[in-house]
């Protein structure tokens, strides 16, 4: 019956479920940001980016980044401002200032010829870990031509 055993009892047609042992998480399931990075992964069309307090990238990946010619290591351990262009770096800085202030934001914003529409909002620290940052950008004209196909 796996790691959680479950006693059973029916008296007068009462059912009663009994949780004996805590369910433990099967050892082959990522968490935290093993996790993200594996949904990451899975998102079609979509850059998903984590940030830290000190705008640092924390995670960044996805097939969107791959599609404009990007890849992980040109964000993961850097300083939004070492990556993000100058002219773009204090909207950059007031957007997650905001996510880090309990708001959200969506901006559309263009990669090369690419049209992108990107929405940031806060991943609560959960058992005493800090508070991160997270963007998902998304094409606007990959997600114009899958509406078009249904």
């Amino acid at each position: 019956m796996g790691p959680a055993r479950l006693a059973h009892r029916n008296e007068q047609s009462n059912t009663q479920l009994i949780l004996k042992k805590p369910i433990a998480e099967p050892p082959d399931v990522p968490s935290g940001l093993g996790l993200l990075r594996a949904l990451t992964e899975h998102i079609p069309d979509a850059a998903v980016f984590v940030l830290d307090h000190s705008f640092r990238y924390v995670l960044a990946g996805g097939s969107g980044l791959i599609d404009v010619g990007m890849k992980t290591s040109d964000f993961e351990g850097k300083h939004l401002a070492d990556v993000v262009p100058n002219e773009l770096l204090s909207q950059y800085l007031a957007d997650y200032t905001a996510i880090f202030a309990g708001g959200t934001f969506v901006r559309e914003h263009s990669v090369g010829s690419t049209m992108y529409v990107t929405s940031g909002g806060l991943i609560k620290g959960i058992n005493g870990r800090p508070d991160m940052a997270i963007a998902i950008s998304y094409s606007i004209a990959n997600i114009q031509q899958r509406s078009a196909k249904r």
